[in-house]
């Protein structure tokens, strides 16, 4: 690391870099970059790692790899961390160890995490928590969500509840 910049910019332009690498298909190089930046606290890099390690590239798959990481960045204040360990453990069957992440999510404002709980809950026929769920999603600022979600969630709460 070069001694006129501190570990947070040198993290930050590794991760740049890392991007870049990514975009053109360079996917272990990307990795190792990542792998330093995560390292240094980049809680971005931390959830590309996880990401890497979860899809098998760029590196070996895995799950556990991928959840340490997601798990780094979630206790760095990354709601992403919270929400992509929640996915892996849903797409797994775990459907309690989802809930559990998913609502860890949303306590950090990651407003997709209501929509994919509403999903989880009407999977366990829990139409009322589902319900809930959804409102609390559209209740939320909406740069908290996607427009892809803010959708999902009208259309889901409007098939519900009429």
């Amino acid at each position: 690391m070069p001694s006129d910049i501190s570990s947070a910019e040198y993290a930050h332009k590794l991760s740049i870099q890392a991007d870049k690498l990514d975009e053109t298909g360079h996917y272990r190089e990307a990795f190792k970059l990542w792998l330093v930046a995560a390292k240094l606290g980049d809680t971005g890099a931390q959830l590309n790692l996880g990401n890497y390690y979860a899809d098998g590239k760029g590196t070996k798959k895995d799950l556990s790899e991928a959840e340490r990481w997601y798990r780094k960045a979630y206790k760095a204040g990354e709601p992403g961390g919270a929400n992509n360990l929640a996915c892996d453990k849903r797409d797994s069957g775990n459907y309690r160890a989802a809930i559990l992440w998913f609502k860890k999510a949303l306590a950090l404002d990651e407003g997709g995490a209501a929509v994919e709980l509403a999903k989880i809950y009407l999977k366990r026929n829990q139409q009322k928590l589902a319900i809930a769920a959804l409102k609390q999603a559209l209740a939320m600022d909406p740069s908290l969500l996607t427009e892809y979600e803010r959708e999902t969630a009208d259309a889901m709460i409007q098939k519900l509840t009429s």
